[in-house]
């Protein structure tokens, strides 16, 4: 795989677990390879099915009771009510790798089936059948309550004729031998899922303790051992984390220091600003010099569980009923703050009931009411006006209490995102 097609793969898969990372970002191919397996291992590890925050080390299988708890599927391919919610209101975005982490969360789900099956074995592979990975499942035993552990054999069979004869001829002979004598499970998944699924399965191969050996099939020699856990989206505390970008974005210096207008953007020099100075407009101008509006949000109304649902309400005739008839107040928690004091885009949206602001990851996600605040309301309304065909429009952001958001109002950004 090129060079830029392995990079723009790494921000496409961390952007797919809610990392972001710029696509001119000047951190290193082996930190962002370093982040995505951090990311991955606080999928697994940092759940709320985990047993602790630290890496899995000297893991016996041996040592642990077998699942028979709840069904398999259900605690490996758990989706929250919040996931569902979040798939149904997210528009969709041109990385070509947006769904990298939910297939691979849907690979590992589907690991009951096979543990289910007769063989056992499944065979990942891609339509053109140029590589596989060909999975065992020898077990699957318990962490803790919520959580299984699924004990596998893997092997990794490159098929593609620009490869080298030799060894991986060897090995699809092999395997081919193994698969023709059982009646294993296939699952298409491209190369690039193939490549996120082998990097969990590195990952965790070597924290298996080295007197665990699983018993072995006929020309399974040469199989790694490894073991799959429920992979769950990253927490907020996670993302803040491993998005954070510190330093000149124009040379990766760490020594930088802050622009003096927009007191955000980081610079080690004045040429590096100079030659970044086309890109930092876009974001330095509106912070710099426009209006910012405070505005106060509220928590949801009980009856609006969705944006969607109060939307529905605009065929309501709501000048006849007391909007207390409707909606009931909450004791809903305030959206957790990814972005500390920093600006952001967020994206608005209105209609004759309610406003809605929202950031691309939903993690700051806020509504207005017209009954609960008229000028409010109708100042954001009068913002979507500007923006595509009234419904909606896109605004640099500022968190400044709990319930309340800075937005500038009067200037556009240069572009609109795709979200």
């Amino acid at each position: 795989m090129a060079p830029d097609s392995a990079r723009d793969e790494l921000l496409g898969t961390l952007l797919s677990m809610g990392v972001e990372c710029l696509g001119n970002t000047k951190v290193s191919d082996a930190e962002l390879s370093d982040r995505l397996s951090k990311a991955l291992d606080c999928s697994q590890l940092l759940s709320p099915s985990s047993v602790s925050g630290s890496p899995l080390l000297n893991l016996d299988p041996a040592s642990l009771s077998p699942w028979d708890d709840q069904p398999l599927r259900k605690k490996l391919g758990p989706e929250t009510p919040q996931e569902s919610l979040e798939s149904l209101c997210r528009s969709p975005g041109p990385c070509q790798y947006e769904d990298a982490f939910k297939t691979l969360r849907e690979t590992i789900a589907f690991m009951s089936d096979v543990w289910e099956s007769e063989a056992k074995m499944v065979v990942v592979e891609d339509e053109a059948k140029s590589a596989q990975i060909v999975i065992r499942v020898h077990d699957v035993v318990k962490l803790n309550s919520n959580t299984p552990v699924v004990v596998v054999l893997y092997k990794h069979v490159l098929l593609d004729q620009d490869t080298p004869a030799g060894q991986e001829r060897s090995d699809h002979e092999i395997v081919s031998a193994l698969i023709s004598k059982q009646s294993s499970l296939r699952y298409r998944a491209s190369l690039q899922e193939q490549r996120l699924l082998l990097r969990l399965l590195d990952l965790n191969s070597p924290r298996l303790s080295p007197s665990y050996r699983p018993r072995r099939r006929a020309c399974e020699g040469h199989h790694e051992r490894s073991f799959l856990l429920p992979l769950h989206p990253l927490s907020i505390g996670d993302v803040n984390h491993l998005s954070r970008e510190p330093g000149c974005p124009r040379c990766g210096d760490r020594n930088a220091k802050t622009c003096t207008f927009c007191d955000y953007g980081q610079y080690c020099s004045p040429v590096c600003q100079s030659g970044e100075k086309a890109p930092h407009k876009l974001f330095c101008r509106p912070v710099a010099f426009g209006t910012w509006q405070i505005f106060t949000f509220h928590p949801l109304p009980v009856l609006g569980l969705s944006y969607l649902s109060v939307s529905a309400l605009t065929a309501i005739d709501d000048e006849a009923i007391p909007f207390d008839d409707y909606f009931k107040p909450t004791t809903q928690e305030p959206p957790s703050n990814i972005y500390s004091d920093r600006p952001f885009m967020a994206r608005i949206e209105g209609n004759s009931v309610s406003v809605r602001v929202y950031d691309r990851l939903i993690t700051c996600d806020f509504y207005m009411f017209r009954d609960q605040d008229a000028k409010s309301y109708m100042d954001l309304c009068k913002a979507t006006g500007m923006g595509w065909q009234g419904m909606w429009c896109y605004r640099w952001v500022k968190r400044v209490s709990d319930w309340q958001l800075a937005i500038c109002v009067d200037v556009l950004p240069e572009m609109d995102p795709s979200w």
